[in-house]
């Protein structure tokens, strides 16, 4: 089960199953500046890996979810920054899975639990 919040800045989708957990921020911008300006947001820590993933490998997948998505919705969103836990559980595709999972929902109008603060 996913749950989906937005903070203002970052569309967030958290994933728990059993021992697995991640959590995804990512930030919708209007303009683009090609995938490798895409930047890490720190969620108040600075983070450089998650147990054996680097920035970079969880960023390679939000660039492969996102151009899934907008291929199959025929959209054109654009990611500039992303947020992880560094406590999150390895994976070679969820942070892929939770690109589209949130897109997918944007796309759709689905409801993001309002988190400000």
């Amino acid at each position: 089960m996913m749950q989906f919040y937005f903070d203002g800045e970052f569309y967030k989708a958290i994933k728990v199953t059993g021992p697995a957990h991640n959590l995804l921020g990512i930030s919708i911008c209007s303009s683009n500046n090609g995938d490798q300006s895409i930047e890490h947001a720190s969620l108040g820590s600075e983070v450089e890996t998650i147990k054996n993933m680097t920035f970079h490998e969880v960023k390679e997948q939000v660039i492969d979810g996102l151009q899934e998505i907008n291929n199959s919705l025929g959209t054109s969103y654009i990611i500039d920054k992303i947020q992880f836990l560094q406590s999150d559980s390895t994976s070679e595709t969820i942070y892929k899975e939770l690109t589209i999972a949130i897109i997918k929902r944007l796309f759709e109008g689905g409801e993001f639990k309002n988190i400000r603060s």
